[in-house]
């Protein structure tokens, strides 16, 4: 059997696997790349993310391509479902189409306020504890200097984050009273993030549910490599960690 002969009786193979990644990638995993420093100390800037394309029901965002912006159902998804406070969310932005990855802190009637760079839930002071002062190398810049808090963002959810000052651009912002089937989003890299505290075209403000591509659930492998040695990101980083 010629080459070509062998290469056509495969042919149907190949289709099917190509439709089998269309379809895993399209609808149920997908994986995509840190590019920033917004999410961090969560997420670097390297690691290859898990998003779970189920967990909220299917949007016209869902699939490889937007071909169909709007369906019908609750939040303009099928088996559409609202994101938990404290999910780390993929999203395609408002405008842009550009793939973000940001913290769900805001639900549909919620009150989201910043003050003095702190987060405020329906006129709530979200506690925080001070972790440690950290330093670490930007992506594309120097070196910088943050405080690592523990936020407790739910009774029974804490999350770490990371805020260069108490008086950056976005640490007085709000109030905003979070629509009907949008939700707000903040980077966990407070400082660094542009997110639904700018409601600028450089900025996400109120994110619609139906841009949500799926929940962030683990990291698969990273290419972070650690500036120090007794850096605890570092330390933290590992195959298959679940993002928190």
């Amino acid at each position: 059997m010629s080459l070509w002969e062998t290469i056509k009786a495969e042919i149907p193979f190949l289709l099917m696997i190509v439709a089998a990644i269309f379809v895993f990638r399209g609808l149920i995993y997908n994986m995509n790349y840190i590019p920033s420093e917004s999410m961090q100390p969560t997420l670097e800037v390297g690691d290859r993310i898990l998003v779970n394309k189920f967990a909220y029901g299917y949007s016209g965002h869902s699939i490889l391509f937007s071909v169909v912006p709007t369906l019908p159902g609750k939040y303009g998804r099928l088996f559409g479902s609202l994101p938990a406070r404290g999910d780390v969310v993929t999203f395609k932005h408002p405008r842009s189409g550009t793939i973000y990855i940001k913290r769900v802190v805001g639900l549909p009637g919620d009150k989201i306020e910043y003050r003095s760079g702190k987060l405020y839930i329906n006129d709530t002071l979200k506690p925080r504890e001070k972790i440690d002062d950290v330093t670490y190398r930007q992506h594309k810049s120097g070196i910088r200097k943050a405080v690592q808090y523990r936020e407790h963002i739910t009774e029974d959810k804490a999350i770490e984050i990371f805020e260069f000052s108490d008086f950056a651009n976005l640490d007085d912002a709000g109030p905003f009273i979070v629509p009907a089937d949008n939700v707000f989003v903040l980077g966990d890299n407070r400082d660094n993030s542009a997110d639904s505290r700018d409601p600028t075209i450089k900025g996400v403000g109120f994110l619609p549910v139906e841009r949500i591509l799926g929940r962030t659930e683990r990291v698969i492998y990273s290419t972070y490599r650690c500036k120090k040695e007794k850096d605890l990101r570092c330390a933290k980083r590992s195959f298959f960690m679940p993002v928190k």
